[in-house]
């Protein structure tokens, strides 16, 4: 099958509204072919292949011209009201384009118990709609812009279990799905080599990387002594309960240089897992949800609740984990104190602050109960029954932030979480009723 379209968007600039995108998708089912044996195996096998374009228009209306916002100003002593640009125009502002290729096979086994999908992809993303960075003098901070070249490679698996029956009375099934992807930056704008963005420039986007990476200095301790910070690079001012910063290039300082990735917020890994099970009259139902391989940076934990600068109420974890040379010489994090040094200020984006997001989450949970049919017919109703269903109930992992589901909007600083609200737990009961 084959499809052409064009399409156009008025969000973009006055040349270059237009997009053209096709597809295309093959298959063949191999079991069908006279010389595939007949058998209970492994049947049916069929084979997919597709390839195709794609298009992103996903920015705010207007995107392309300069908008305006107001911006009193004092003239003479006297307070006035106008208007300043607030958004630069650019009227070569286009469409973001995909393009795609996966080959994937689906078969059954064990004469159609267990099915299987399996899909590798290709995904090459052109000319990304991004709010990049520009020089301030420009009388802008960023500038929506199409810039650089990246590249998606993955693997997508699903299994599904066939209802299994086990006596007259109980039935269980399930589906489990799985997902792998690994981006590259291929390119960016002219002469660019990477983008460093993001509070406290915590991410770094750069050709050869992933997108949007933890971006920082590693930390290997906390400085006992005065000896210590005396026999070691480190930041001008640093003192006496701040962090040991890595010399990653061993050239006796300790600058931007020493800075390096730590991991993305973007997942490597991504899990689902429903099961259904039926015994009599009672229903249960339940899905365990998984990311794997993804960073956090909390902006409240490195300005607030772990930074120990005074400047507000710490959290437990920092609490139990500070550095004291007499309570606890054995603490992770800096000593309290109020005196901001560079090397707490250049230590706010470092691996101490860079959190593992690794989660497993039981999403949805449904329990439900079948009342017996001699009381449903008495009642004059075809069935009723009764269930208990909550949303994430439970959720395991070694995150202490509020949100591990936090983000921003930018994909350039994925995997910020700033005094997100927290996923909401909830508990619901009801009645399905059939006349």
């Amino acid at each position: 099958m084959a499809s052409y379209r064009r399409d156009g968007s008025s969000r973009f600039g006055a040349n270059t509204k237009w997009g053209d995108f096709y597809a295309l998708s093959l298959g063949w089912t191999l079991s069908n072919e006279s010389f595939f044996p007949k058998n209970k195996f492994i049947d049916p096998v069929k084979f997919r292949f597709s390839l195709g374009t794609n298009g992103n228009n996903q920015i705010p209306n207007f995107g392309a011209v300069s908008l305006m916002t107001p911006e009193n100003y004092v003239f003479g002593g006297i307070l006035a009201p106008g208007y300043r640009s607030n958004t630069p125009a650019n009227v070569n502002l286009s469409w973001e384009k995909s393009e795609s290729t996966n080959f994937g096979i689906d078969f059954s086994l064990f004469n159609k118990y267990l099915n299987v999908s399996a899909d590798y992809y290709i995904l090459n993303r052109n000319g990304l709609l991004l709010d990049v960075p520009v020089p301030q003098q420009s009388g802008y901070t960023t500038a929506l812009q199409n810039i650089g070249k990246i590249r998606n490679t993955g693997l997508e698996l699903q299994l599904s279990l066939r209802p299994v029956h086990i006596g007259d009375d109980f039935e269980y099934s399930n589906n489990l799905s799985f997902s792998a992807n690994k981006n590259k930056v291929l390119a960016l704008a002219d002469n660019q080599t990477q983008i460093v963005t993001g509070a406290n420039n915590f991410s770094v986007t750069k050709v050869g990387g992933s997108i949007a990476e933890m971006y920082g200095y590693n930390i290997l301790g906390v400085y006992k002594t005065q000896a210590e910070i005396n026999n070691s690079p480190h930041i001008e001012g640093t003192m006496v309960g701040d962090y040991i910063m890595e010399d990653i290039n061993k050239d006796g300082k300790i600058d931007a240089n020493d800075k390096k990735s730590f991991g993305s917020g973007i997942p490597k890994y991504v899990m689902g897992f429903t099961n259904s099970f039926k015994y009599k009259n009672f229903e249960l139902n339940f899905t365990l949800y998984s990311e794997l391989g993804r960073k956090i940076y909390n902006g409240d934990q490195v300005s607030i609740t772990e930074s120990g600068e005074g400047f507000g109420v710490a959290n437990q974890e920092y609490f139990d984990n500070r550095y004291n040379p007499v309570t606890n010489p054995n603490g992770t994090y800096a000593m309290p104190n109020m005196n901001f040094s560079n090397n707490r200020k250049e230590a706010r984006t470092s691996s101490i602050f860079f959190k593992n997001g690794d989660y497993v989450r039981l999403r949805s949970l449904r329990l439900a109960y079948n009342l017996p049919e001699s009381l449903t017919s008495a009642l004059k109703v075809r069935s009723i029954q009764l269930y208990f269903m909550g949303n994430n109930l439970l959720t395991f992992t070694s995150y202490k932030g509020q949100n591990l589901d936090a983000n921003s909007d930018s994909v350039l600083t994925q995997g910020y979480d700033n005094g997100y609200y927290p996923v909401a737990r909830t508990y619901s009961f009801g009645m399905n009723m059939k006349f």
